[in-house]
């Protein structure tokens, strides 16, 4: 699985633009590997580490995506910084603002 994604990751011919949200990049890519069925439920998400040598992106860039996964229910941290697919997708409630009355 990781080997998959690292192929994605080095494969990708960015054209020589350099996107100020890569971490929206790193998200999409496993949001993809995860509803396509590739990352399944219960199996570890690729370790940051991982994720670096393939992206060549700093830990920063590529904890803030697996955040942004971990937000939509996606992904969750279990043992410190290590991200599991869920037993179960939980998306997370969005509750609109209350207006003013």
């Amino acid at each position: 699985m990781v080997d998959h994604m690292l192929e994605v990751a080095v494969g990708r011919d960015t054209g020589g633009i350099r996107d100020p949200r890569r971490y929206l990049r790193v998200a999409a890519d496993l949001r993809a590997e995860i509803e396509g069925g590739r990352l399944r439920p219960g199996q570890p998400a690729p370790s940051i580490a991982a994720l670096q040598r393939g992206y060549g992106y700093n830990r920063a860039t590529i904890a803030k995506g697996l955040r942004v996964l971990e937000g939509e229910g996606l992904l969750c941290r279990v043992r410190g910084l290590e991200y599991h697919v869920p037993s179960e997708w939980i998306r997370p409630l969005v509750v609109p603002p209350r207006g003013r009355p």
